[in-house]
């Protein structure tokens, strides 16, 4: 019985799908002529006080995540080595 391999089949469907262009709702060169826009996902701008409650409700956030932890690790980076302390 002679044996069929598929991987002719497989390699040629692989080809087909990557070598198709990807469909955009927008011309590629204008997006690029446009450039690249390093604000696009930015939070809105908020009033100072409302900065604040954000501030103290992510330092509650974090005291409460930490409840418990015999030791908190900030991790290694920027020249930096990994630093612990007795929570």
């Amino acid at each position: 019985m002679a044996r069929v391999s598929f991987r002719p089949l497989a390699v040629a469907a692989l080809v087909i799908v990557c070598g198709t262009p990807v469909l955009a709702s927008e011309d590629r060169a204008a997006h690029a002529a446009r450039g690249f826009d390093w604000f696009a996902n930015a939070s809105k701008p908020v009033s100072r006080a409302e900065a604040i409650a954000r501030t103290r409700a992510a330092i509650l956030k974090a005291r409460g995540l930490s409840k418990g932890a015999t030791w908190v690790c900030s991790p290694a980076g920027s020249g930096q080595r990994a630093s612990c302390h007795k929570g």
